[in-house]
């Protein structure tokens, strides 16, 4: 048990100064100490924190250009999170956007949306939501198009200027 708990809070620390890194731009640092963790925590009985982290090293994978280890960390982040019924909407909504930024697909940001809603995160439901309506748009379906445009305007109105201002390419698109 010792063992364990020197691992894992080993494994916290460097999950830490990853963020730190991260915010830093210190990328490469920020994806060493992050593998680390994830390494370290694979050992550890502490699956949810596990899923955080290893989402978070998907981002950076991401962010590097690597998108099949991105896709990897994420689809493994998901099934944790989905196999857990103790994990909170918002981490698995967070999971599902990585994934859905990552692929591109309708149905995931439908999922996501769904999830940000219930979480009740306005944010996330404004990007989620601009993101279908662009959907509706690619599709010629016009007026869902414009009604889920005004879904995200009303979310992002409530989560404050910096989703406004994410959706305003979204906006000239669709409002032209």
């Amino acid at each position: 048990m010792e063992i364990e708990d020197a691992r894992f809070s080993q494994a916290c620390s460097l999950r830490e100064l990853a963020e730190q890194h991260r915010a830093s731009g210190n990328a490469a640092e920020a994806r060493a100490a992050y593998e680390e963790s994830v390494r370290l925590l694979r050992q550890c009985d502490n699956p949810l924190r596990f899923a955080h982290t290893i989402r978070h090293l998907g981002d950076v994978y991401y962010e590097q250009g690597e998108r099949d280890r991105a896709a990897v960390a994420y689809d493994e982040a998901l099934a944790v999170y989905r196999s857990r019924p103790d994990a909170r909407v918002l981490d698995v909504a967070n999971a599902v956007r990585s994934l859905a930024v990552l692929r591109d697909t309708e149905e995931l940001w439908q999922e996501a949306l769904d999830l940000y809603r219930k979480a009740g995160v306005m944010a996330g439901v404004a990007n989620a939501a601009g993101k279908l309506a662009l959907f509706a748009w690619n599709r010629g379906e016009r007026a869902q198009s414009r009604k889920i445009l005004a879904e995200a305007i009303d979310a992002a109105e409530t989560a404050g200027s910096a989703a406004l201002d994410k959706l305003e390419g979204t906006r000239r698109i669709i409002e032209g």
